[in-house]
């Protein structure tokens, strides 16, 4: 009788042990960053958010393709692309697999040719805690963001769907700081001069 019980207490036990295992779930791993970008236009300009998109390149208005690029600040960066599907001066993009909650950096680039691309800028999004823009963004799931390229090439953006977090909070540990850096400057004048003032431009990112 003892042994017929533990026998029926052990099935039990592992059925419900069973049962517990299968209801638990994976959380998601990557987001995408969707949205539209205008070109030759202000900030006053940013487009809604396109119902569809096309995953390919399409010609815009000034005669050149565009795309999005963003790579994550991590020791191993994720890099990931969306072309700009065109239909004028503005069309949707969507880059998809970017690493959840960890800081990633964008940037809008441009081809003649739809095939080679150089950067035109960085886009930066508005700032909670310390003001003003920031270049890097974290997010814990799918965001929305529309692009705005003025006609003197300046590159404004605003998330309009989902969560960011912008607030840089307390400061690194410089010992988080590990391998080989490149700093990269936003353009100024011809693109190639560089004073003091332009030092608060610059950013690094990892190569190692």
């Amino acid at each position: 009788m003892v042994r017929l019980f533990t026998i029926l207490f052990l099935a039990t036990a592992t059925v419900g042990c069973s049962a517990g295992g299968s209801g638990s779930g994976s959380s998601a791993t990557t987001y995408s960053i969707s949205g539209t970008m205008s070109i030759g236009a202000g900030s006053s300009s940013l487009s809604v958010l396109p119902e569809s998109y096309l995953p390919f390149a399409t010609q815009c208005s000034d005669g050149k393709y565009y795309q999005v690029y963003c790579v994550s600040f991590t020791d191993t960066p994720v890099a990931a692309s969306g072309d700009v599907n065109c239909s004028g001066s503005s069309g949707g993009f969507t880059v998809a697999g970017l690493p959840v909650n960890e800081a990633i950096g964008c940037f809008v680039r441009r081809s003649t040719d739809g095939a080679s691309y150089s950067t035109l800028g960085t886009i930066e999004i508005p700032a909670t805690g310390i003001g003003g823009t920031t270049s890097a963004i974290t997010s814990s799931g799918d965001i929305g963001m529309t692009v705005a390229i003025g006609s003197d090439g300046t590159i404004t953006a605003e998330v309009v769907s989902g969560e960011v977090e912008t607030d840089p909070g307390a400061a690194t540990d410089p010992t988080a700081f590990n391998g080989i850096y490149k700093i990269f400057c936003a353009a100024s004048g011809d693109g190639t001069v560089y004073n003091a003032q332009d030092v608060i431009n610059c950013k690094c990112r990892n190569f190692d």
